[in-house]
C-alpha cells in the first residue's frame, strides 16, 4: 500500500457511502443508529456555515496589516479574550465570580487543554485522582498517553466522594515524598472532574461538595482540573450551576489558585474549528504561557479564535447556543418520557443539561454483552464499564447520547433499545 493510499484510508472517517452513512465505527454506519456519538447533530452544524462566513468577513474587515494571519499572542489576542470574558460572564450570570480576560488562554479544544496542562504540570508516574464514572477518553489520555497512575474516586449523587478523596490524598502523599513542589510544578497531584452535567451521568456537583473540594485542594496542594464542556448546555430557566472555579475565591486569605476550568466550543458551536479556552489562576496561566510550545508557536489557533471572537461580538454565538439548547432540551424530555415507560428494568435520573443520560439496569445485566445482543436491531450504545477507570465496574449501566439525532429518530432508537433490553432480560 502506498503512503498516499494509507493517508486516504485514514481520511475515510469523513466520507459517506451512497446512502449517506458515515464510514467509521463511532459515527452512524450501515444504517446503525449510534447512541454513542457525543457530537453536535446535523441541524446544529448546518447553521455553522453562515455563522463562520459572517464572522470571517467581520474579522477580515477589522484586520490591520494582516495580523490575523500572524502567530498571534500566546494566550490569544486581547480582543478575543475580552469578547470571550464578556460572553462567559453573560452565560454564567455569576457576578460574585466574574471571568477576567487575563485568566483566559485559547486552546484547540478541551482534549488539547487536558493534555497540555497535565503534561506541563505533572511528570509521568504521578498519581492522578479521577472521579468514577467519568469521560472514558480522559482515562486513556492520563493513563496511556501520559503514563499517570490513575486512582478512581467514586461519585455520589451530589458529586465526588470528598471524604474518601481526603483520605486517599493523605495516603498517596505519604507514598510519594519525592515529589517536590516548585514554581513550575506547584501541585503534587491532580483531581480530574466534570462537575457540571457530568459525562456520563449528567449530574452536577452540589455547592457543599464544591466548597469541600476547594478546601481539600488547598489542604493537600493539588490541582482540580474541571472539564467544563457542558456548562452552557443547561436546560432549566435561570443561570447554570456555578462553575467549580468560582468557589476558589480570590479574596480568601489562603487563596493561591487550585482550580482550572477547561472549556470548548466543540459542543456549543463546532468541533471542526478546534477551539477552546482555559480559565485559570495567574500562577497557572504563567506556566502555560511560558512553555516552549507557546513561546515558539504563539496562540494555538489565532485565526479561528479571531473569527469566533467576531461571532461573539455579532451575537451569532448566543443565538446559535439558544437554538442548540432548545433542540437538546426537547430531545432530553422526549427520551425521558420513553424511559419512564420502562421503569421496571431501567432506572435513571433525568439530568438538567449536557449531552448524556446514564441508565442503570438490574445488577444481573452485563451491558457489554447486551451491546452485542442489540446489534440485530442496528443500535449501539456505550457500555457503562468503559466509563470507569476500573474495568468490570458499572457493568449494568449504559450511557446514551441525546445530541446527535433529530428528536424523531432518537426516540425511535431509544424505544427500540428499551424493547431490546426487556427482551434480553427476559431471555436471561
Amino acid at each position: 500500500m502506498t503512503a498516499l493510499s494509507e493517508d486516504l484510508d485514514q481520511f475515510k472517517w469523513s466520507q459517506r457511502d451512497k446512502e449517506g452513512n458515515a464510514l467509521d465505527g463511532y459515527y452512524p454506519m450501515g444504517g446503525v443508529v449510534s447512541l454513542v456519538v457525543g457530537s453536535p447533530g446535523t441541524s446544529a452544524l448546518s447553521r455553522c456555515e453562515s455563522i463562520i462566513k459572517e464572522s470571517t468577513n467581520y474579522a477580515l474587515d477589522k484586520d490591520i496589516d494582516g495580523l490575523i494571519f500572524q502567530y498571534g499572542p500566546r494566550a490569544g489576542s486581547c480582543e478575543f479574550r475580552y469578547n470571550l470574558a464578556n460572553w462567559l460572564n453573560e452565560q454564567y450570570q455569576d457576578p460574585n465570580a466574574p471571568v477576567h480576560m487575563d485568566d483566559l488562554i485559547a486552546s484547540t479544544g478541551a482534549t488539547n487543554g487536558l493534555y497540555y496542562a497535565a503534561s506541563l504540570l505533572f511528570k509521568s508516574g504521578t498519581p492522578v485522582f479521577i472521579e468514577d464514572p467519568t469521560y472514558f477518553i480522559a482515562i486513556d489520555i492520563l493513563r496511556r498517553d501520559l503514563g499517570m497512575n490513575i486512582v478512581p474516586v467514586p461519585m455520589t449523587s451530589e458529586g465526588t466522594d470528598t471524604e474518601l478523596l481526603d483520605k486517599l490524598l493523605t495516603e498517596y502523599r505519604k507514598k510519594h515524598p519525592d515529589i517536590v513542589l516548585t514554581k513550575e510544578r506547584p501541585f503534587w497531584s491532580m483531581l480530574y472532574i466534570i462537575p457540571t452535567h457530568n459525562n456520563p451521568t449528567g449530574r452536577c456537583i452540589s455547592p457543599e461538595k464544591a466548597k469541600r473540594l476547594v478546601e481539600i485542594a488547598r489542604k493537600h496542594d493539588i490541582l482540580i482540573f474541571c472539564d467544563d464542556v457542558y456548562n452552557m448546555l443547561h436546560y432549566k430557566e435561570g443561570p447554570p450551576p456555578r462553575r467549580l472555579l468560582s468557589y476558589d475565591i480570590k479574596t480568601d486569605p489562603d487563596y493561591k489558585g487550585h482550580v482550572l476550568s477547561n472549556g470548548t466550543f466543540s459542543k456549543i458551536l463546532s468541533p471542526g474549528i478546534r477551539l477552546g479556552w482555559q480559565e485559570a489562576p495567574p500562577r497557572i496561566v504563567e506556566i502555560l504561557n511560558n512553555s516552549g510550545n507557546m513561546w515558539s508557536g504563539g496562540c494555538v489557533n489565532h485565526y479561528i479564535s479571531t473569527v469566533v471572537g467576531g461571532a461573539i461580538k455579532l451575537g451569532l454565538l448566543t443565538k446559535h447556543l439558544n437554538f442548540v439548547r432548545s433542540k437538546l432540551s426537547e430531545n432530553l424530555h422526549a427520551v425521558s418520557d420513553i424511559l419512564r415507560q420502562h421503569k421496571e428494568y431501567i432506572k435513571f435520573q433525568q439530568p438538567e443539561g449536557g449531552y448524556f443520560m446514564w441508565l442503570e439496569l438490574p445488577e444481573s445485566v452485563n451491558t457489554t454483552k447486551l451491546k452485542d445482543f442489540v446489534q440485530k436491531y442496528k443500535i449501539t450504545f456505550h457500555p457503562g464499564e468503559m466509563s470507569s477507570p476500573e474495568k468490570k465496574r458499572r457493568q449494568n449501566c449504559i450511557r446514551i447520547s441525546i445530541s446527535y439525532y433529530e428528536k424523531e429518530e432518537l426516540c425511535r432508537a431509544v424505544t427500540t433499545l428499551c424493547q431490546a433490553i426487556e427482551e434480553y432480560i427476559k431471555a436471561n
